[in-house]
C-alpha cells in the first residue's frame, strides 16, 4: 500500500495537517477525530487506487522545503502604531498590519476562526478588513484545515494574493501539499508551543451551557504579560473558564506529535514568524509596553518584501537572535507523566469531573513552574527539571 494509514501507526507521527486528505484526487481520505478529539486519516481501501499522492505530500514522512529559507532569520521587536489594534491583537497587532496589506491589495488572508454554528474552530479565508476580526487573536485549540489548502491553490492559479497563516505544521502542510513555491502567497507561521483537543474545548462550551457567540483566550486589561484568560461571549455576557490552559499548559491535552514536534527549531516552515517577544524588557526595556510587543523572524526573501511593505504602519527594532528565542524554537513540550491516566479518566467520567481533578494547579506545579523553573533556565539545569516532570 502507498497511501498514508496514520490510523494504524503511532499518533505521534501525524500532526493532522490534512494535506494528505486534500491532495487526494478520489477524495477517498476523511480527517476523522479519535478518542481524544485530534484529526487523522482515514483511507477507504476501496476507492484507494494507490497512487501515493497522499504520502508524498506529508510533512511529517518527508523532507521540510528548506531550500526557500534562508539559515537564520533576520529578528525584529515590532509594535502597530495603532493602539486600538494592539489592545484588541495577542500581542503588538503584527498580523493586522499583514492581513490589512494583503486585502487592501485585492488579496486573500486565511486563519483560525472560532464559528459560533459549529461551536468549533476552523481556517477560513476573508476579503475585507471587516472581516479580520474573526481570525485576529490566538485560538488554542488546533484549528480543522477542512478544503482549505484547495482554495489557496485555485487562488493562487487565478493570480490573487494570498496569505496564510497557521501553527508551522500546518504551514509546511500546505507547502507539500503545493509542491511548488508561488510568488503570489505568503506563508506566517506562529510561534507554536503545541495545540489542544479539540474535543475538550468543545466539551467545556457544551457544559457551559448553549452556544456562544465568540471567544477570547488573551486580554490585556490586565496587560500584555497577565493577559491568558479563557473568556466565552453570549449574548453580551462574559464568562471567564481557568480550568481548560490550565490543562494545556500542564500538556494533558496537547496532541500527541506535539511532543515530538519535527518544527520545533529556528528554521521555520513560514517566510515570516511572529509570536510574542517576551524577554524586550530584558535588553530593550525603552520598548517594553503594557498592550504588546511582537516578535518578528524575517525568514525569507519574500517575506522580506512583504515586511518592507507594513513598515511604516509599525514601530520597529532590530535585535539578535538570542533574546527572541522561545522555548517552542529549541525543544518540545514535555509529555507528562500522568497523560495517560488523564485521558483514561476524561473517556471513563468526562470533562466536569477532570477539570475539577486537573484543572488547577497544585502548590508544587505553582512552585515549579512559577520560581523553580526560571531558576533552572538561569543557572542551566532546565533540562533535570524537565526530567523531574
Amino acid at each position: 500500500m502507498k497511501h498514508i494509514n496514520a490510523l494504524n501507526t503511532e499518533r505521534n507521527n501525524c500532526c493532522g495537517c490534512s494535506a494528505c486528505q486534500q491532495i487526494c484526487p478520489h477524495n477517498c481520505i476523511l480527517m476523522k477525530a479519535d478518542e481524544e478529539g485530534f484529526l487523522y486519516p482515514e483511507v477507504n481501501e476501496e476507492r484507494c487506487v494507490d497512487c501515493g499522492l497522499c504520502s508524498s505530500v506529508c510533512s511529517w514522512i518527508g523532507q521540510d522545503k528548506d531550500e526557500i529559507r534562508n539559515s537564520l532569520p533576520e529578528v525584529y521587536a515590532t509594535k502597530h502604531k495603532d493602539n486600538e489594534v494592539r489592545h484588541k491583537s495577542t500581542s503588538g497587532g503584527l498580523f493586522t498590519a499583514f492581513a490589512s496589506y494583503v486585502i487592501k491589495e485585492g488579496g486573500r488572508v486565511y486563519g483560525a476562526s472560532f464559528q459560533s454554528v459549529t461551536q468549533k474552530v476552523g481556517h477560513i479565508g476573508v476579503s475585507n478588513i471587516d472581516e479580520l476580526t474573526s481570525i485576529r487573536g490566538s485560538k488554542y485549540v488546533q484549528s480543522n484545515q477542512g478544503n482549505v489548502f484547495r482554495e489557496i491553490l485555485n487562488h493562487l492559479n487565478n493570480g490573487i494574493l494570498v496569505l496564510y497563516t497557521g501553527t508551522p505544521c500546518q504551514c509546511e502542510g500546505l507547502r507539500h501539499f503545493l509542491r511548488k513555491n508561488y510568488e503570489n502567497l505568503f506563508i506566517i507561521d506562529i510561534l507554536c508551543h503545541s495545540v489542544p483537543s479539540p474535543r475538550v474545548f468543545y466539551d467545556l462550551l457544551q457544559s457551559a451551557g448553549s452556544k456562544f457567540d465568540g471567544i477570547s483566550f488573551r486580554n490585556k486589561d490586565r496587560g500584555w504579560r497577565n493577559s491568558y484568560m479563557f473568556r466565552l461571549f453570549k449574548n453580551g455576557q462574559v464568562l471567564i473558564n481557568e480550568t481548560y490552559l490550565t490543562m494545556f499548559f500542564k500538556g494533558l491535552i496537547n496532541r500527541p506529535s506535539c511532543y515530538r514536534c519535527k518544527f520545533t527549531k529556528i528554521k521555520r516552515s513560514g517566510d515570516l514568524t511572529i509570536g510574542d517577544y517576551w524577554n524586550i524588557n530584558s535588553v530593550h526595556p525603552e520598548f517594553e509596553d503594557s498592550l504588546g510587543v511582537s516578535c518578528l523572524l524575517v525568514n525569507t526573501e519574500k517575506g522580506k518584501r512583504l515586511f518592507d511593505k507594513v513598515r511604516s504602519s509599525l514601530d520597529c527594532l532590530k535585535t539578535e537572535l538570542a533574546p527572541a528565542l522561545q522555548t517552542c524554537m529549541i525543544r518540545n513540550v514535555t509529555e507528562p507523566k500522568i497523560r495517560k491516566k488523564f485521558w483514561a479518566d476524561y473517556t471513563k467520567y468526562g470533562f466536569s469531573y477532570c477539570e475539577v481533578k486537573y484543572g488547577k494547579m497544585t502548590r508544587w506545579e505553582k512552585f515549579r513552574d512559577g520560581t523553580l523553573a526560571p531558576f533552572a533556565r538561569k543557572i542551566g539545569i532546565a533540562g533535570l527539571l524537565r526530567k523531574m516532570r
